[in-house]
């Protein structure tokens, strides 16, 4: 074998070497867009049953509005006002952090923060040592948080028993 067929072997077994990691990629990028498509379906799902959850907290509290109304003009001698101050105080706490919830729910829409270049993503985060399950974990450990923080402000007056 010639110097020129053995530089010409020797390219054809680079080449076969980068398509094999390129293949190698390829599968790892299947991989985590078929991650990231089940986080966008949970998340979805999340989305949808929070939405849900939410309209029916507040159907729920608009009865009990209504449940006091009605308690307070048939007692209202006897109530004085005292018990209608607190429950409408509360029920103002509770409907101010359903309001927080929501507005939070609708503070990112596509328009404004579009759906990232995942693939993109994947190359810088794995460049930094990180990966994307890692960022979503964050990301959800976030918004679980701050929905948990609204929710313990609205209800600390009535677990303080006040």
């Amino acid at each position: 074998m010639d110097e020129h067929e053995k530089a010409g072997a020797d390219r054809a077994v680079d080449l076969l070497s980068q398509i094999k990691q390129l293949q190698v990629e390829n599968t790892n990028l299947k991989n985590y867009k078929k991650e990231y498509d089940e986080h966008c379906v949970l998340m979805a799902k999340l989305g949808q049953e929070s939405t849900k959850r939410i309209s029916e907290l507040i159907a729920d509290n608009e009865h009990l509005v209504s449940v006091v109304e009605a308690t307070r003009q048939d007692n209202a001698d006897y109530l004085n006002g005292t018990l209608e101050e607190k429950l409408v105080a509360e029920r103002d706490r509770l409907r101010e952090g359903l309001e927080k919830i929501r507005c939070w729910q609708q503070a990112y829409p596509l328009a404004v923060f579009p759906e990232p270049d995942l693939k993109k993503a994947h190359k810088v985060l794995k460049a930094a040592g990180m990966t994307l399950d890692t960022i979503s974990a964050g990301a959800m450990r976030h918004v679980i948080n701050g929905v948990k923080d609204i929710v313990d402000v609205a209800l600390k007056e009535n677990v303080d028993g006040k």
